[in-house]
């Protein structure tokens, strides 16, 4: 209670410093007087970042909520240039958050200066090979991240709060990017670390679910808080006159215009050329007045239901339905394709991917490579990959010559005893039945292979096999010969 105690009294100090303009992050200089303050503060503030972020590793809740205190408080658009704040992102807000997500994913012990702190090794002898294998799990167990950790988050911050989802998405990307970079202090245990760290970014990513439409994005909660002018231009939306106006000045200027040289184009030009003069002038000022109105209506303006030009309300980068969508596909494409993965880590994506990302994504086929990499592994993954692969070929137009090939190699006896048995039968019966391009040879191959896995299958797969073998016959009536 103490610790919490102190940590938020720090965190109201250090939010009525940043309020009164006191404390300016991302701003040092040792030349002045109050620079070299700032400078003070800054350093200050940088350690109390850090005290909260190895306390969020050891599994504190109440360091999680004033953590986000913090973020709450936080300038709204500051460069982070600061010395302190090494290797940091465009923002204060998103250093913040790559620190918090860091901390989550991260969980190894760190130095005063942030920096991870390496075990002390007393031997590497033959007799204790068993001693550190025991040492590696207990460490795996004790890096992964906490349960009731990642449950307040969810109800408490992810939930309610829509650009909580964009930067922690954002940090989760960037923290995928860097996940090969990190090093160690023993080459035996890197994988292992790594592949805990990668598991861990996946889960904390399946907890992060966007809105469906930018609808829903508007009425969700935000964190941020935006400063007044920011709300006023969103809230303020600027009528604008019709092009007749426009026109109307053009044609006064050209009238104006017109007049003033009319006595010297009788003096001193003929007709002929003062009228092609003249046209030549009314292209040009025709031309720029296309590309006047064609920027305009584009970039700025947009018409109401009435028919007149309304300027676009600006909205923040955190609150478009776009920016969440490419952002939700890039952070799941950099944690996938993690080569530390475990085989776990995989069969929760798997899984969890086919009915709430694709769904969402932009481009669903940029997982084309995944969903076949993992169908050719053959075993309990081809079964959960099968699903996602057999979206993108329905839905989303993937062309995979080898599917049918490769689900022929899936059916073994040992598929019926699986627990994923279901979702694969209702898969095959769909893949089956609903083809009307498939040859009748490839049909007679499978009810094949099926009769001859039914004869050590339980009841309950032999019966589903029956009806799925008549049911092909029926259809293919050349295969009932």
């Amino acid at each position: 209670r103490q610790d919490a105690a102190r940590l938020d009294e720090l965190r109201r100090t250090f939010m009525n410093l940043i309020s009164n303009n006191v404390l300016k992050l991302g701003k040092e200089n040792e030349k002045k007087d109050t620079d070299k303050w700032n400078t003070w503060l800054c350093r200050q503030h940088a350690k109390f970042i850090r005290q909260l972020c190895d306390r969020i590793r050891l599994g504190k809740k109440y360091a999680l909520r004033t953590y986000f205190g913090v973020l709450a408080s936080s300038p709204y658009e500051i460069q982070c240039d600061s010395t302190y704040y090494k290797q940091t992102p465009k923002t204060i807000r998103e250093y913040l958050m790559r620190q918090m997500v860091s901390a989550l994913c991260d969980r190894r012990k760190r130095s005063t200066k942030g920096e991870v702190v390496k075990d002390e090794q007393k031997g590497t002898s033959a007799k204790q090979s068993s001693s550190t294998k025991m040492n590696l799990t207990r460490k795996k167990s004790r890096l992964m991240i906490d349960d009731q950790l990642l449950n307040l988050l969810e109800v408490e911050f992810i939930r309610p709060f829509r650009d909580v989802q964009y930067h922690m998405l954002l940090a989760l990307k960037d923290l995928a990017n860097g996940v090969s970079k990190m090093e160690n202090e023993e080459e035996e245990a890197k994988d292992s670390v790594l592949s805990v760290i990668s598991d861990n970014i996946g889960q904390l990513l399946m907890y992060i679910n966007i809105a469906k439409s930018q609808d829903e994005l508007d009425n969700g909660g935000f964190l941020i808080k935006l400063p007044e002018k920011k709300i006023e231009n969103n809230k303020a939306e600027k009528i604008v006159n019709d092009d007749s106006d426009d026109e109307d000045s053009v044609g006064k200027n050209w009238d104006s215009a017109d007049s003033d040289s009319g006595s010297d184009s009788e003096t001193d030009i003929s007709g002929d050329e003062g009228e092609s003069k003249r046209k030549k002038r009314k292209r040009n000022v025709n031309a720029s007045r296309v590309v006047d109105t064609g920027k305009r209506s584009k970039k700025k303006y947009k018409r109401d239901e009435q028919g007149r030009n309304v300027l676009r309300e600006q909205r923040p980068f955190f609150q478009r339905f776009s920016r969440h969508r490419g952002m939700l596909s890039e952070a799941w494409i950099a944690a996938l394709y993690l080569p530390f993965m475990s085989q776990l880590g995989h069969k929760r994506a798997l899984q969890f991917i086919p009915k709430n990302i694709i769904p969402i994504m932009h481009n669903p086929l940029r997982l084309a490579d995944y969903f076949t990499e993992r169908y050719n592994m053959g075993g309990l993954t081809s079964l959960l990959s099968l699903n996602g692969l057999f979206i993108l070929m329905t839905k989303h137009g993937l062309e995979y010559p080898k599917f049918y090939s490769s689900l022929y190699a899936l059916i073994h006896p040992k598929v019926f005893y699986s627990k994923h048995r279901t979702r694969f039968f209702q898969l095959l019966n769909i893949c089956l039945v609903s083809s009307q391009m498939l040859p009748a040879y490839v049909v007679a191959a499978f009810c094949k292979r099926l009769c001859r896995c039914a004869l050590s299958a339980p009841p309950s797969g032999a019966l589903f096999v029956l009806a799925l073998v008549s049911n092909l016959l029926r259809k293919h009536e050349e295969c009932s010969c």
